[in-house]
């Protein structure tokens, strides 16, 4: 009887330690639940809102502007993300320093000033061959280049001059053709020399190889290869022993007596056919007209192309050479800010405008420089603030926040 009581009362016992067990195991998992409901879908972010990109499962600090990063549900932060406002520079995004930060970084702003500039304007050209005063040398007949005479791109040719020998079986047949037609002829038939003259002459060879062949009565083994006009080679693209066609080019040739210069300036300052100019070619100091303002604006660029010559037409310009051309334009009042607060990439110029909350990225159409300045085209008005001291350190805050938000989409009001 002991025993059945001691039985009930052990079965007892077991059953109500699973039933703590399982309320244990109920509670826990509630706890679990309502965890992962309020914070689950929890993310981290930063308060600025231009900062809104940086996320983090994890509690910490913006690494852009040290803030305390922010719990926030995560449809919040896409949210917030795609307010992000756009930029009007590609790869750059606008940055938040305010006052004891901006004072820190040793950042400085000051008003863009309308000034009058009196320097010229220096820009750089590029000194181009006419289409005009280009040739071409081919040999007429296929065949092998047995010697190259003229070896050196630059090197300068008369018109008329061999710039190469050749063996062409189809010549050295039409020799032997006017050698046996000459024969002909002595023996009483008429105009048989005159056809194999014309033919050999369509080939190239001259009147004095002609008369050479006719007085040795033997064919010549080399053809002179002569340069139809004057100029400078431009391209060589024969080399000995090689085996050429006639529409094969062996040189080209550039006449430098009509080579210009072309330079790119900005819109609007008014040069037309006639405007003087000067043609900086290394040491050398060239007198230059403008020619021709072209229609069309430059590719990839506001600016306009002007062509120019040189004065005196005596003198020639290399192809190539680099060259720099100055317009004097006279004074000229235009918005103008401090060279160190334009940034440029070769493919973009911009400066920081203070909005007073942010530093805003602005593109800008920069001109002259002249007294530590820099005469803006377009993109910015007189008055507003603009970075002029730690432009650097705010270029690179902002490349670095464009690059973790995955690049900043440009605006369409960017000039």
């Amino acid at each position: 009887m002991t025993d059945d009581r001691e039985d009930e009362s052990l079965a007892r016992a077991a059953r109500g330690t699973l039933v703590v067990i399982a309320l244990v195991i109920a509670v826990l998992s509630a706890v679990f639940v309502l965890r992962r409901g309020a914070h689950g879908d929890q993310r981290y972010t930063c308060p600025m809102v231009e900062h809104a990109f940086v996320v983090s499962d994890e509690p910490g600090e913006c690494p852009l502007c040290h803030m305390k990063l922010v719990a926030l549900p995560a449809a919040a932060v896409e949210a917030r993300k795609r307010e992000l406002p756009p930029s009007p520079v590609p790869g750059v995004a606008e940055v938040s320093l305010h006052g004891d930060q901006l004072r820190r970084a040793g950042v400085r702003t000051e008003p863009a000033q309308t000034r009058t500039l009196t320097a010229p304007l220096v820009v750089t050209a590029e000194i181009v061959a006419s289409e005009e005063g280009r040739g071409r040398v081919h040999a007429r007949a296929a065949g092998f280049i047995e010697r190259v005479v003229v070896s050196r791109v630059g090197a300068r040719v008369k018109a008329g001059e061999v710039v190469a020998y050749l063996y062409s079986p189809e010549i050295y047949r039409a020799m032997e053709e006017l050698i046996a037609a000459a024969r002909l002829e002595e023996a009483g038939a008429v105009g048989a020399r005159e056809a194999a003259t014309r033919r050999l002459k369509l080939f190239g060879v001259g009147d004095r190889e002609i008369a050479t062949i006719l007085e040795k009565r033997a064919p010549t083994r080399l053809v002179a290869v002569r340069a139809p006009s004057a100029g400078v080679v431009l391209r060589k693209e024969v080399a000995t022993g090689a085996y050429v066609t006639p529409e094969m080019p062996l040189f080209e040739l550039v006449d430098t007596s009509r080579s210009y210069a072309l330079a790119e300036v900005p819109p609007g300052l008014g040069l037309e056919a006639g405007a003087k100019a000067t043609l900086a070619i290394g040491d050398a100091r060239v007198d230059a007209v403008v020619e021709l303002t072209l229609v069309e604006a430059a590719r990839d660029s506001r600016a306009t192309r002007v062509k120019l010559v040189p004065v005196d037409r005596a003198v020639t310009l290399r192809p190539g050479a680099p060259a720099t051309a100055s317009f004097e334009l006279g004074p000229q009042t235009r918005v103008t800010v401090p060279e160190s607060a334009l940034v440029e990439t070769g493919k973009q110029a911009y400066v920081f405008v203070d909005t007073g909350e942010t530093l805003r990225p602005v593109a800008v159409t920069p001109g002259r420089r002249a007294q530590g300045r820099v005469e803006i085209e377009r993109g910015l008005d007189a008055g507003a603030n603009v970075v002029v001291s730690g432009t650097f350190l705010v270029d690179a805050e902002s490349r670095l926040t464009a690059a973790i938000s995955g690049g900043a989409a440009p605006s369409a009001s960017a000039p």
